[in-house]
């Protein structure tokens, strides 16, 4: 297994995904190596498949995708993929947030949208590069597999679901009331702090009605945090997986209103914990979370303020924890990824 050399300094969900996957492998009797970094000709003596995770980062991957390929291995890819959209591109770009503002933001969609496609061809080229190479493609979901479409993917696809650690989260789990947490109700995410997750209108929703807010991990980018902050949100910075816990099982709701999310794996651990899930639209989510979740346009406030005063009214149900738990345990992942594993050793 081969993934981004900053996986570990960068902490996210593909590496999430790896550690747990193979985990569960070796329970199933399989000899898995993970190298996190560049691969050398040595890592594939006695290799039978090298599976690489992220197509994001497209020129690690392609470079990696290469050396398997010449190494004459099978490679399996975790693409981990979801092209931007023209509203993620204005959101994330200083460029065009600074056009929305001198000409209004529809105006500058529109400019975007005649503009997309040599934004997103140099990027497209390459992945659709190393999606050709893989001889089976592990998206995290049917979503996601469409997606792909978009790369030219072929149609050598197992869709492996994200998991969850069911024994770890747990909400029938005795967990002390974490003190980072504020007394009374609050309402969570468990993200980077970055455009991409979202959480400043998550912030202001939580204000407007009067809720703490408390936004957990690393800080990615620091002048957005501090709008964060500006507005009520508290940044305890990262936490571990005791903690995190403990906080999913008594926050009010956990809110996720990434840009995207394929499909946010904080979210089924809150979820499994118990705590109502309100989450992005653009994604796989509702793939996951069906009608148990509320959904909201991250690029829309109002939509987020709307939704979110919603779900504050609902009563707490436990449908959502029994479907996550039930249907999307880390050993289902590691069977589907199997099953693509014994396809490519007969090939």
């Amino acid at each position: 297994m081969v993934i981004r050399p900053d996986a570990d300094t960068q902490f996210g969900g593909d590496r999430v995904q790896m550690i747990e996957t193979a985990k569960r492998l070796r329970n199933l009797g399989v000899d898995v190596i993970e190298k996190v970094g560049a691969t050398t000709p040595t890592d594939y003596e006695g290799v039978d498949i090298v599976h690489l995770f992220n197509l994001q980062t497209r020129l690690f991957s392609l470079d990696e995708a290469k050396k398997a390929k010449a190494a004459c291995k099978r490679l399996a890819l975790s693409t981990i993929w979801w092209e931007p959209s023209l509203e993620l591109i204005l959101e994330t770009s200083r460029k065009w947030a600074m056009a929305s503002r001198a000409i209004g933001r529809k105006r500058a969609i529109e400019i975007i949208a005649g503009k997309a496609e040599p934004i997103l061809a140099p990027d497209r080229a390459l992945q659709s590069e190393v999606v050709g190479m893989a001889d089976v493609l592990l998206p995290n979901s049917w979503a996601e597999a469409k997606e792909l479409r978009k790369l030219d993917a072929h149609d050598r696809v197992v869709v492996v679901p994200n998991g969850v650690d069911v024994d770890h989260y747990d909400g029938n789990r005795d967990l002390p009331r974490p003190d980072w947490v504020p007394k009374g109700d609050y309402v969570l995410c468990a993200a980077r702090i970055e455009r991409l997750k979202g959480q400043l209108g998550l912030a202001r929703a939580a204000r407007r009605y009067g809720v703490p807010c408390v936004l957990v991990g690393e800080v990615v980018d620091a002048e957005y945090a501090g709008r964060c902050r500006s507005v009520g949100a508290t940044t305890p910075g990262k936490k571990d997986r005791d903690e995190l816990a403990a906080a999913y099982k008594n926050a009010l709701l956990y809110v996720q209103p990434s840009l995207r999310e394929t499909p946010g794996l904080a979210s089924m651990e809150a979820a499994a914990m118990g705590c109502p899930v309100v989450t992005t639209k653009h994604g796989s989510t509702r793939e996951y979370f069906g009608s148990w979740a509320t959904y909201v346009d991250p690029f829309d406030y109002q939509s987020i303020s709307r939704e979110f005063a919603a779900a504050l009214r609902r009563p707490r149900g436990i449908g959502l924890s029994e479907h996550i738990r039930r249907t999307y345990p880390w050993e289902r992942a590691a069977e589907a990824t199997n099953t693509a594993y014994e396809r490519l050793v007969k090939d």
